[in-house]
């Protein structure tokens, strides 16, 4: 049951990702981007926000752009104006479909792009709730003690459910930073929060063996 779900929520993955590069357009990404840019000055201050979007354009240009990686992306998959000339045909093909892939490699880059954004500020929450999610275990582990000195039953439905629940948490970032469309920055400590709850309540539940 559990690799089930973990293949039902890869699958669901992979079909995001892939409707986003074939059907979003590259300008919806960006300006989701710019929105939760200003967001997320008025969530963490603009200090720290400034300090994401430095991290995020620094990794963006030396990963992909400085390397070379974007712009052979765009070369492989789209000829150059000389080797359309030297093609019979392309020339107006490439006004249609290659501008089509062109649009599409774009949405893929700009996606990253959000993506690396996206994951610098899932770290800066980091610090704040980590603490929390470690008190929750601990928290968890006194209440399975509890219930073994106690002769208490743990609930295999309550752990199977905390299961499939923390499986879903582990995806969220994924699909968090495949999203589209301009998202609160709220999300990361409503996720941290659920997290730590199901931890406790996972660990409280473990199955004795």
């Amino acid at each position: 049951m559990l690799l089930r779900a973990i293949l039902i929520w890869s699958v669901l993955l992979l079909v995001e990702g892939i409707i986003v590069i074939l059907v979003v357009p590259p300008t919806l990404v960006i300006n989701a981007a710019y929105k939760e840019e200003v967001a997320m000055i008025e969530t963490l201050g603009p200090e720290i926000s400034q300090i994401i979007i430095e991290k995020s354009n620094d990794t963006f240009q030396s990963w992909f752009v400085d390397s070379g990686v974007m712009a052979e992306t765009f070369h492989l998959f789209i000829p150059t104006e000389a080797e359309k000339r030297k093609s019979t045909g392309l020339e107006t093909l490439g006004e249609t479909v290659f501008e089509v892939v062109r649009r599409r490699i774009e949405s893929a880059w700009n996606l990253i792009f959000v993506g690396i954004q996206r994951a610098y500020a899932f770290g800066a929450w980091l610090p704040y709730f980590f603490p929390f999610l470690i008190a929750c275990v601990f928290d968890g582990a006194t209440l399975r003690r509890i219930k073994l000195l106690t002769f208490g039953i743990s609930s295999a439905p309550v752990y199977g459910a905390a299961m499939h629940a923390l499986v879903i948490l582990a995806f969220f970032p994924l699909f968090y930073s495949a999203w589209p469309f301009a998202a609160t920055p709220l999300l990361v400590p409503i996720w941290f929060t659920s997290l730590s709850l199901v931890m406790r309540t996972l660990v409280a539940n473990l199955q004795r063996m």
